[in-house]
């Protein structure tokens, strides 16, 4: 009867170290099974900004230097002229320039247009730069009427962007451009103004504040983080719960399934050796042992 007991003991001891063990596990699923009501909208929708809202912060000129060996000798129709190429497109030069700004320097300092608008609320923010394709060999500047159809451009264009602060990535380390709610997501996006012949960069920022159990899922990279958060007792279990459940690519983690298998064919074999060498199954012991 000793024996048994002792088998008994071991039995309950072993079952009962992996049940706490997996508990943290079956937090997890819980926590995943909660996401929808815990988990915030941290997307900046950049549908909701307003066109008086975006300010110009820059308007001015930016330097591209060049070595004079760049520069090469046309002729057309009897006409000698100097070019340089620029963004694939050719940039003329007449003698007079050349012979005033390139035949006696080693680098020529050249400018194109150049400017900056930003857009900053509660929730987000965004940062565009706009550079002229056209250089010339002297400081320039946008019109007026340049700088307001590229920000209406960049306001138009933005209508349909979310933005997010980093990208997620998958289990093959490939870019994921999608919240966990399948919408498409960016930070940054490039655009092209024909009407005022320049190109550039239209980058977006969530500024939204993470609620209480964001940290719990494994898009919290992808958004403003709580850096002075102090976590107690419950919310390091939670952590930690967690970190368990998702592996380090925001997957859910199989190695508890495969955990759980061993322990049930632990439990059946354990079964079977109570029952072939002591005669007794499991299910009878946990009645003797409550008993």
């Amino acid at each position: 009867m000793k024996k048994v007991i002792a088998y008994i003991i071991a039995a309950i001891l072993i079952i009962a170290f992996n049940v706490l063990y997996l508990s943290r596990y079956f937090l997890g699923v819980y926590i995943n099974y909660k996401r929808n009501d815990w988990e915030t909208d941290r997307n900046f929708y950049a549908k909701n900004i307003k066109l008086d809202d975006i300010e110009i912060d820059k308007n001015g000129s930016k330097q591209i230097v060049y070595s004079s060996k760049k520069f090469r000798k046309g002729k057309a129709n009897g006409n000698v002229f100097y070019y340089v190429t620029h963004n694939g497109n050719k940039i003329y030069a007449s003698i007079k320039d050349y012979k005033k700004y390139v035949a006696n320097c080693d680098e020529v300092t050249m400018y194109a247009k150049d400017c900056q608008y930003s857009y900053q609320s509660d929730k987000g923010k965004i940062n565009a730069t706009m550079t002229g394709n056209q250089i010339h060999f002297y400081p320039v500047s946008f019109s007026k009427e340049e700088l307001k159809k590229m920000k209406i451009d960049i306001w138009e264009k933005c209508k349909n962007k979310i933005f997010v602060n980093e990208y997620g990535t998958d289990s093959h380390n490939h870019v994921i451009y999608h919240d966990w709610k399948k919408q498409k997501v960016c930070t940054n996006f490039l655009i092209k103004n024909n009407e005022t012949n320049t190109y550039g960069k239209v980058k977006g920022e969530s500024l939204i504040t993470p609620g209480k159990y964001d940290r719990l899922y494994p898009d919290s990279d992808m958004y403003s983080i709580d850096k002075v958060e102090k976590y107690d007792r419950k919310d390091k279990m939670m952590n930690e719960a967690a970190d368990l459940y998702y592996n380090k690519k925001g997957e859910k983690s199989g190695y508890f399934t495969l955990y759980g298998m061993i322990l049930f064919v632990f439990l059946v074999l354990l079964d079977l050796v109570y029952t072939v060498i002591l005669g007794i199954p499991l299910g009878v012991l946990f009645l003797i042992f409550d008993w």
